[in-house]
């Protein structure tokens, strides 16, 4: 049987690899398996138990059978006795050392071996005979003086006679030879495995690492001994960890022979591809080991993907080349349908979700032609900003994005609305302007960049977008051509025609057809042109067309037409003529329904004469001018205002200028005069009014209108009537409202003279008087009865003045426009109540109900608190005080319309009806009503219309209510006053208010 090297040395030759060679030759040391000892030892047992047996059946069988086992035995076989002689051996024993079997027993198993090895021959059969099993490597010296090595197996067996060691020597020497070759061989391969590219790896059943080679160094920069007993997965790509964990464990498993490709992270933190190669196979301890080597294969991997991609991208422009093919086939279709087409072919190209075609115009992002969902559809609008599209406007160029979330656009507002992270677009350009951008994307991440192919593709369906987007322009431009040559004719009534003369081909235009009134398929030529024609007309018109002809001439008559309806029509027929090099030619020519024209004419005439008439019967004078400043009409009025003695019709045709120049002498200011007329005719402006003063007193004025017919400057009519008596009489109206003007300002100015009297005077008395009531107040506290009753008695009638004279002020201050009032959002109620807060009291006193009514808790209107508590304050005050006892005063506040209505009545006795047209005036009572209690001083009323009258509001007495006064008073809502104005005024309170600024001013 041969070592476990031999073994090995074979594995190694079949194995693939230098590197599994010179790992199986470094990692497997050889350990000699001494089979034939284990045989012998076993054969000894057999002997020792045979022999038991054979004593125990009394030697019943023969010998021969051991005799013959031990013959059979490969190798040297023997047995040495207690004394160390030798007491049997077997075939293999004499045919290795050469003696002969009658001189080999009983002699010392020593003299069989070396000199050199008689002591450890003696020791250890001594040694044996205590019992056990050693082996030792002795040199056996063979009856011809051969030394040969040889493998000594002894084991102690227990005899008939005693203990004997029965002994197996194995010839070693080829073994040697073999274990020094290979010891040699082993050298060799770990010189190599530590010096070549490849990386050798050894990996136990569990896959750590038994053995790295050095090589790991340059493969991915990591230290062997930093590998030694890891795992082979720590630093493979996470995505391929499972496929080499499961090829592994496949070799593992008993495959011969394993093959993967995978990535790994090198020290430096990028990834490499290499290549691994496994085999099973027995470590130095005979456990299953796996042997595997890996090399570098980045750069075949990278061929390999740049030949798949080149192999992919020759597929993509195969297909590409022919889908286009495909498009251009369908050139002849409609425009959107090409579009469509377009749009299809990219988004399948491309893998793509969406595919649109923009139109740009005024910042305005609009669709159209799509593909995709409605978010997408066609004439869709929206700001350009908020697109993708408007970074390719900017760029002017393609625009790719594998990836917007990892882009500059992740916190653009497209990607906000629109979510979308794969998008690749162009712009459009049609006649060198910017028409619009197609476009591509979808929401998934693109796996892999755009390439030059991709971009180019893009391109290229881009031009073809652009010719198809041109090509529909121009298909709209000539069917908006045709539209607008069509609704020429209707407009002019113009029908186009065409007659050649080689082929007597006669073409026309359809609107031919609606002047003729035939039918749209009637055919015309011109030898039915006496149908249509009169003779006389018909020869008229053939004989311009044949000068046409011969001569080359162009002509343009007007002759009179039957059409097919028989109706009479008058045509302008003209043409020009146009000649070939061998004398054919054509005619080309319009015909044009005039007839409407020519009544109008015949009209215009009629009305030149009616107009000539009606000039003549005029009072004004009037002068018209041609553009050349001709006299085309004038009457007998402008000769006579200008004293000409000429009859009018004898100034036809004359120049105009001329009879300027006449007229000077009868002109006050003859060059202002001629001047501002000129000036007049340059700016050809109509202008009424103009005034012209004669020299023998008269006035004249003058009205200019310039005269435009069909657009064009035609000339100039004069018109001149006297205006004298008007003059004079316009003079007098003036020197009377002069005279009314100046009655007017008197009456300001005593008006201002008497509030300046009453605001002085109500100071002067004002302070004095308040001194004489603090005296009064005093003298009341402290003279005895009963004088201090009439202390009191002259401290009520200083505050009845003080009250008076405060009225008086107020009143002049409104007056003088110098109370200024703060006008703002109030609520009505809230003021009403604060008044009632006031009042209560004093009502409950007199028994008399006060009650408050409103639409709303909230009620708000523009005025003035103040003044509006004032307001409050003087008819509430009014309505308790002129109410008797039982009675009730209310106040009721509401929405009306566009103000808030505020109503104040009682059940007193009223307000006398010839009371009523001065009840708003100052110092106003009624006498009857007035008893020994009223302290009032007529100034209330007058002082309340002037405050409500400031807040922009308005007051008045219903005189239908009865019995008692109820006044009225309206307020603005806040949405109201903010359309008031002073120009909303009438023109007496425009008057008034001026009149109260000018007594402001004064003071």
């Amino acid at each position: 049987m041969s070592s476990l090297p031999s073994v090995l040395s074979s594995r190694l030759i079949a194995f693939r690899g230098v590197g599994l060679i010179l790992l199986l030759a470094i990692a497997s040391p050889w350990v000699p398996l001494p089979w034939l000892a284990a045989i012998g030892v076993l054969m000894a047992f057999a002997i020792e138990w045979m022999l038991k047996r054979r004593e125990s059946t009394n030697r019943s069988r023969p010998e021969g059978i051991i005799e013959s086992a031990v013959d059979h035995l490969p190798g040297v076989f023997f047995i040495v006795g207690p004394d160390l002689l030798i007491q049997r051996w077997n075939d293999g024993f004499r045919s290795v050392s050469g003696y002969d079997p009658a001189s080999v027993v009983g002699r010392p198993v020593s003299s069989f071996f070396d000199a050199s090895d008689e002591e450890l021959i003696h020791d250890t059969f001594s040694s044996l005979l205590s019992g056990g099993t050693q082996r030792f490597e002795a040199t056996m010296t063979t009856h011809g003086g051969r030394r040969i090595p040889v493998r000594v197996t002894g084991t102690r067996v227990s005899g008939a006679d005693g203990p004997v060691i029965v002994a197996t020597a194995i010839n070693v020497l080829e073994q040697k030879r073999t274990e020094t070759a290979l010891e040699r061989q082993q050298n060799q391969y770990r010189l190599l495995a530590e010096n070549i590219s490849d990386v050798v790896t050894l990996h136990d059943e569990a896959g750590r690492r038994l053995y790295v080679s050095p090589s790991i160094r340059d493969l991915v920069g990591r230290d062997p001994d930093r590998l030694f007993g890891s795992l082979p997965f720590e630093y493979v790509h996470p995505a391929d960890v499972a496929r080499v964990r499961d090829t592994f464990a496949f070799a593992v498993d008993g495959a011969n022979e394993v093959r993967t490709e995978y990535r790994i992270r090198h020290e430096d933190g990028h990834y490499i591809w290499v290549e691994s190669i496994g085999r099973t196979t027995d470590n130095s301890q005979g456990e299953a080991a796996l042997l595997v080597v890996t090399r570098d294969v980045t750069i075949r991997k990278r061929r390999e993907n740049d030949l798949v991609e080149s192999r992919e991208r020759l597929s993509l422009q195969k297909r590409r080349l022919r889908l286009l093919y495909d498009v251009i086939s369908q050139q002849d279709r409609p425009t959107d349908e090409q579009l469509q087409r377009v749009l299809d072919l990219g988004t399948d190209l491309l893998g793509a979700e969406v595919g649109i075609v923009s139109r740009i115009h005024d910042d305005t992002f609009v669709i159209e032609a799509s593909t995709g969902d409605d978010a997408y559809a066609v004439g869709n609008e929206y700001d350009l900003e908020d697109t993708y599209s408007a970074f390719t406007v900017r760029e002017d160029d393609v625009v790719a994005i594998g990836d917007t979330s990892q882009s500059e656009l992740a916190d653009a507002a497209c990607y906000e609305r629109f979510g979308l992270n794969q998008f690749l677009g162009a712009p459009i350009h049609v006649d060198g302007s910017l028409y619009g951008t197609l476009s591509f994307a979808s929401r998934r991440s693109r796996s892999r960049p755009f390439t030059t192919d991709d971009r180019d593709f893009l391109q290229a369906l881009v031009q073809w977008v652009r010719a198809a987007l041109k090509s529909r322009m121009q298909e709209r431009a000539l069917a908006d051509s045709q539209r607008l040559l069509e609704k020429t004719e209707e407009v002019a009534n113009v029908g186009g025609w065409m007659y050649e003369d080689q082929t007597e081909n006669f073409t026309h235009t359809q609107h031919l057809a609606t002047i003729f009134e035939v039918d749209d398929q009637y055919r015309f030529h011109p030898r039915d042109g006496s149908d249509f024609f009169g003779d006389e007309a018909w020869t008229r018109l053939l004989r311009h067309m044949h000068q046409a002809y011969r001569g080359g001439r162009p002509f343009d008559i007007a002759v009179p037409a039957i059409t097919g309806e028989g109706n009479r029509r008058w045509l302008r027929i003209s043409c020009e003529v146009e000649r070939g090099s061998n004398r054919s030619g054509r005619i080309w020519g319009t015909v044009q329904d005039i007839t409407d024209r020519r009544e109008v004419e015949d009209e215009l005439r009629v009305t030149a004469q009616r107009l000539a008439a009606l000039l003549t019967s005029l009072h004004e004078g009037v002068l018209v001018e041609d553009q050349n400043r001709l006299v085309r009409l004038v009457n007998r009025p402008f000769c006579d205002l200008f004293n000409i003695n000429v009859d009018p019709t004898d100034l036809i045709g004359s120049d105009a200028r001329d009879l300027a120049l006449e007229s000077v002498q009868v002109l006050k200011h003859p060059d202002a005069t001629l001047n501002r007329l000129s000036e007049l005719m340059d700016a050809r402006t109509t202008t009424v009014g103009e005034r012209v003063e004669l020299d023998d007193g008269r006035v004249l004025e003058c009205d200019y209108v310039p005269i435009h017919i069909d657009g064009s400057r035609f000339g100039h009519l004069w018109k001149y009537r006297d205006v004298t008596m008007r003059e004079e009489r316009e003079a007098k109206l003036r020197r009377a409202k002069e005279a009314a003007d100046e009655a007017r300002d008197e009456a300001r100015r005593a008006e201002r003279l008497k509030s300046i009297f009453l605001a002085n005077m109500s100071h002067e008395i004002r302070t004095p008087l308040t001194s004489i009531i603090g005296f009064a107040e005093v003298l009341e506290e402290e003279v005895p009865e009963p004088y201090d009753h009439l202390a009191g008695l002259v401290g009520t009638s200083g505050r009845r003045l003080l009250n008076t004279i405060s009225s008086v002020l107020d009143l002049s201050k409104l007056e003088a426009d110098r109370w200024k009032l703060d006008v703002d959002t109030v609520d009505v109620i809230g003021e009403i109540q604060e008044a009632m807060e006031v009042y209560t009291p004093r009502a409950d006193d007199s028994d008399i109900e006060l009650k408050v009514e409103a639409d709303d808790d909230k009620l708000f209107a523009r005025a003035d608190c103040a003044a509006l508590q004032r307001v409050l304050d003087n008819l509430v005050g009014n309505a308790l005080k002129f109410t008797p006892e039982g009675g009730c005063v209310t106040l009721r506040a509401s929405h009306a319309d566009d103000h808030v209505e505020l109503v104040i009545e009682d059940t007193g006795p009223g307000i006398g009806e010839e009371m009523r047209s001065h009840l708003f005036e100052p110092f106003v009572q009624d006498p009857d009503e007035r008893s020994e209690t009223d302290t009032g001083s007529g100034l209330g009323l007058a002082i309340t219309r002037r405050l409500v009258t400031a807040m922009r509001g308005a007051i008045e007495l219903d005189a239908d209510y009865d019995p008692g006064a109820r006044f009225v008073i309206h307020l603005p809502t806040p949405a109201t006053s903010s359309n008031s104005s002073p120009g909303n005024d009438s023109e007496e309170e425009q008057l008034e208010n001026e009149h109260e600024r000018e007594k402001a001013l004064h003071d």
